[in-house]
């Protein structure tokens, strides 16, 4: 069981050990996993790696399964002030795109 509870911690990213969390969350979710929780916490994991438009796409589809938190709002604030006003209107093309 300790065992169990630390690989959840990993797959969370609460180790700091981001890089290897995101292998794990995609494979949970490819498993059936709860695409709203599992997206958010990759979403947490881009963010710490620098990915924020890879942040920006977990967001969108933990939004899109049902996550309503407040962690979600505060997060994509983030990602928006870390990509800055060019960032943004990448992240504007690509969904008109869409």
């Amino acid at each position: 069981p300790e065992a169990v509870l630390d690989l959840e911690h990993a797959a969370r990213g609460e180790t700091g050990r981001h890089g290897e969390a995101i292998g794990l969350l995609r494979r949970a979710l490819a498993l059936g996993g709860d695409k709203a929780s599992l997206n958010l916490d990759l979403a947490r994991c881009f963010f710490e790696r620098k990915r924020f438009v890879a942040a920006v796409a977990c967001l969108d589809a933990a939004q899109a399964a049902g996550a309503s938190s407040e962690d979600l709002h505060s997060l994509r604030d983030s990602v928006r002030a870390a990509l800055g006003d060019g960032g943004k209107a990448y992240l504007e093309l690509c969904r008109e795109a869409r």
